[in-house]
């Protein structure tokens, strides 16, 4: 659908800001990734994004939007390198970016765009090392065995904020990204600044939960809110799963085992109880009735004879 200019057209106005949404989502909830990325760059003297399987650049453009929001006293010079078995959308996304740059001092003349029409899997030959990688909705897409072995490479490539992974929310390409995950761990000691507060198994790898999150939102644009009303549908919440690795020079940080995160919306009416992210198993808790608990929050485990008290929301 992309050949065609009605339908590119179509995605630039309602998909992507939904889909940048929900990158700016995660930038903000995980603000320390970012903070490393940020720093990695300043060191390097180049801030250098790889976007893999880009489309016009959701991601990108959504960290350029980032940085516009945040109070930053200097930008390096911003290197984006995109990779799409489609030339004609990353050409649509390249002239967004820098007609975005033009706009704002902070960064006029300092955003580039690369463009690499092919598989995004060969990107760790053309790569230099980078500050983040993102890979937004390919994993759904592409169907790659998870014992490929441009992931080692690629990996290496990774610095400062890590790589991200975003799939769409539903079962299956949810418990591909933990499947994957598994593997990745297998053969490298890698830190996760999200969602996973451990690093052994996945607990929602297969079965009938698989880890998943909802947010609320509310996405600007006439545009997005005419397509929404005429798709009769408003979107008032950002739906997603996602792994984001972190790098062995900018590690996340490391969680007490008492710390857990809701992974399920609340079950049975009768019996109200959530799903706990544990190595290896959901643990299920049971809470008060009136205790209002989300899926994505972080909640302390505090003794028996206490009440479990719920800390730092959507963290």
């Amino acid at each position: 659908y992309f050949q065609h200019a009605k339908y590119r057209s179509s995605y630039l106005l309602y998909f992507m800001p939904l889909q940048m949404a929900k990158f700016l989502t995660l930038f903000q909830i995980h603000n320390q990734a970012i903070n490393a990325c940020l720093d990695h760059g300043k060191k390097q003297g180049t801030l250098r994004i790889a976007d893999l399987g880009s489309g016009p650049g959701t991601a990108s453009l959504s960290f350029l939007l980032l940085l516009l929001e945040k109070n930053l006293s200097e930008i390096p010079p911003i290197e984006l390198y995109w990779f799409d078995l489609n030339s004609t959308i990353m050409q649509d996304g390249k002239q967004l970016a820098e007609e975005l740059a033009s706009q704002f001092p902070k960064l006029r003349g300092k955003v580039t765009v690369q463009t690499h029409t092919g598989p995004w899997w060969n990107a760790s030959q053309i790569l230099k090392t980078t500050s983040m990688i993102f890979l937004g909705n390919v994993l759904n897409e592409s169907g790659l065995p998870r014992n490929s072995s441009f992931w080692p490479p690629l990996l290496e490539k990774a610095q400062g904020g890590g790589m991200l992974f975003l799939v769409p929310a539903h079962k299956s390409p949810s418990q591909y990204l933990s499947s994957l995950r598994e593997k990745l761990l297998e053969n490298h000691q890698l830190p996760i600044w999200g969602p996973c507060l451990h690093t052994s198994a996945c607990p929602l790898q297969d079965g009938r939960n698989w880890c998943h999150f909802s947010y609320p939102t509310q996405i600007p644009g006439k545009w997005f809110q005419w397509f929404s009303k005429d798709l009769g549908s408003e979107r008032k919440w950002l739906k997603f799963s996602y792994l984001w690795l972190a790098s062995t020079t900018y590690p996340s940080p490391t969680w007490s085992p008492k710390i857990k995160r809701v992974v399920s919306d609340t079950l049975e009416e009768h019996n109200p109880n959530v799903l706990l992210c544990n190595p290896n198993h959901a643990e299920r808790l049971f809470v008060h009735p009136k205790t209002k608990i989300h899926r994505g929050e972080l909640i302390k485990m505090l003794p028996a004879s206490k009440k479990t008290t719920k800390i730092i929301p959507n963290c």
